[in-house]
């Protein structure tokens, strides 16, 4: 065997090496990445934050890294009014050379859901609001009136 021909191989091994090396650390990596998220999941929910995927998947061989969750929730009930959150799908992605830098993708339709609420407004003139709002879309539930307080909702 001549010297160019051991030189080639030598290349040939050392690239194949390399690429199997960089599998590993991929395979290993994504993981890595799996068993932290079921662990943050985890302690999330032990503070009340549960997050859920109908089916996930990490992928993104061979420079990233992506959590794809189909049929996503999170109900968020730490505080006193549990909000409930829905997504189709959720995707993350981070490269793997700068893993801090996630990329995020929400798929509608996004549904929120938990406890009524309603937000009260002080304003100088009300009707002139609400004929503003229902001309942008709001749904008037009763007329305005005067309130024995003073102020017209």
């Amino acid at each position: 065997m001549g010297n160019r021909t051991r030189q080639y191989l030598v290349l040939v091994l050392a690239v194949l090496l390399m690429v199997g090396g960089w599998i590993g650390f991929w395979k290993y990596a994504a993981n890595a990445a799996h068993e932290n998220i079921e662990n943050w999941r985890a302690r999330e929910a032990k503070a009340g934050r549960v997050l859920t995927c109908g089916a996930q998947e990490i992928g993104g061989f061979p420079f990233r890294f992506e959590l794809k969750c189909d049929g996503a929730s999170a109900v968020l009930g730490g505080g006193q009014i549990p909000v409930e959150l829905k997504a189709a799908n959720v995707h993350i992605a981070a490269q793997v050379y700068q893993p801090t830098l996630l990329i995020s993708e929400l798929t509608g339709p996004l549904t929120i859901g938990g406890t009524s609420f309603a937000i009260h407004l002080h304003v100088e003139n009300a009707d002139e609001w609400i004929d503003r709002a229902v001309r942008e879309g709001a749904t008037l539930v009763r007329p305005p009136s005067d309130a024995f307080y003073g102020e017209r909702s």
